[in-house]
């Protein structure tokens, strides 16, 4: 339900010609808070949830015309993505830095 409601708040920034970059700005500032122990957000309870959403927040970016998408068509791909998120974490040499630096195998993949 987390992962929805994120997904849902691609489609609240219609006035941002790159939604992806304000969306991930906004949850890195969440994900700060999460390490910190924050649970002030309503949705973000949970600070381990809060860190596995950032990392799902990125990798989303990288996918070619998703936050183009306003009624989110492709959203299967979302489900699928958050699938094998565990299964690129194990690729030796993947990265789960903000910028990902093998963002590649994620397009690849998805």
């Amino acid at each position: 339900m987390l992962l929805l409601n994120v997904i849902s708040a691609y489609t609240q920034k219609r006035n941002h010609t790159n939604a992806a970059i304000v969306i991930s700005l906004s949850h890195r500032k969440v994900f700060s808070k999460a390490t910190l122990g924050s649970t002030q957000g309503r949705n973000h309870t949970n600070a381990a949830i809060v860190i596995s959403l950032s990392q799902r927040i990125i990798i989303l970016n990288f996918i070619p015309g998703f936050t183009r998408e306003k009624s989110h068509i492709n959203a299967a791909i979302v489900i699928s993505l958050s699938q094998i998120i565990a299964l690129l974490k194990s690729i030796p040499g993947f990265t789960s830095e903000k910028n990902h630096t093998n963002a590649a195998i994620v397009i690849s993949l998805s």
